[in-house]
């Protein structure tokens, strides 16, 4: 209805998309080639199931509901496509094991305000009780063009949405505050033409009376070799030019460095899915 009601046409979308790339590949001087490439995604036997089953009760008897979600991956990996990338792998899970492997059961139904799951499972690159090695790869380089990828994404998908977004770093409350502007939005419309983006809420609850995560093991590398294009100097403030030098000139290698990380389980927690996740994260930071 949004869109109906803005008129978006998608013979239109396609004619600006066509010119945006003509556009760039005039002004990198690369005419009749696609967008450079920045990474590869290869993912081996993705696997999504989901049931939701009842017992001879039928529909609508509480407890007798039964919900399961499957989501497997057997193994990732990615490539750098630049050309001049040392190292082209950038994460390799190419294991016998399955890389992902992603279990929730839940008990009655899932359109109440507490809905109780008997289990979450998750295993990362885990089997015969021990992990498996999950290899990261990766350099500076790698992470702006992925940067500037994501920012490329925002600006084309921003038309196309009918919104831009502008990032702020707001200093008061120590977050970043994202700022939404619908460009097709007439004098008559009901809404504000900029608004502050706040992070979703649930108000639903969650029984867990159970969750289990493997242990997995990490083999990181990373090589940094600052652009100090990327960097604005900081000037006029103490530690300025220390700060500089680290954004702008330090180098340093980080070569194979195994990060260990142990199982979690816990039993019977409640609560919002945000204070779940944000205990789960409390507990690797901490690792």
């Amino acid at each position: 209805q949004y869109l109906k009601h803005h008129n978006v046409d998608s013979s239109d979308i396609e004619k600006k998309v066509t010119r945006e790339r003509n556009e760039f590949n005039q002004d990198e001087n690369v005419d009749g080639k696609a967008f450079p490439d920045v990474a590869q995604i290869i993912l081996r036997d993705l696997t999504i199931d989901f049931q939701h089953m009842w017992n001879d009760d039928g529909p609508g008897h509480g407890e007798s509901e039964r919900s399961q979600l499957l989501f497997n991956i057997h193994s990732i990996m990615i490539l750098d496509r630049s050309p001049s990338a040392e190292n082209s792998i950038v994460f390799d899970s190419t294991s016998k094991e399955n890389f992902f492997d992603f279990c929730v059961r839940t008990r009655g139904p899932l359109n109440t305000d507490l809905i109780i799951v008997d289990l979450v499972d998750l295993n990362l690159a885990y089997g015969d009780g021990k992990p498996e090695i999950i290899t990261i790869s990766t350099s500076e380089d790698l992470v702006w063009r992925m940067l500037d990828l994501a920012s490329r994404v925002m600006t084309a998908t921003a038309e196309l949405a009918g919104v831009e977004l502008d990032l702020k770093w707001d200093d008061e409350n120590g977050k970043f505050k994202v700022a939404i502007s619908d460009k097709r939005i007439d004098d008559g419309d009901d809404i504000d033409r900029v608004d502050t983006y706040e992070p979703p809420r649930s108000d639903m609850l969650y029984e867990v009376r159970l969750i289990r995560i493997s242990p997995f093991n990490l083999l990181l590398s990373f090589k940094r070799k600052p652009q100090s294009s990327r960097y604005r100097l900081i000037k006029g403030v103490r530690g300025a030019r220390l700060t500089n030098y680290f954004t702008t000139h330090l180098k340093f290698t980080i070569d194979k460095a195994e990060l260990r990380f142990q199982g979690y389980m816990a039993k019977d927690i409640k609560g919002p899915p945000d204070r779940i996740f944000d205990t789960l994260k409390a507990v690797y930071i901490a690792q």
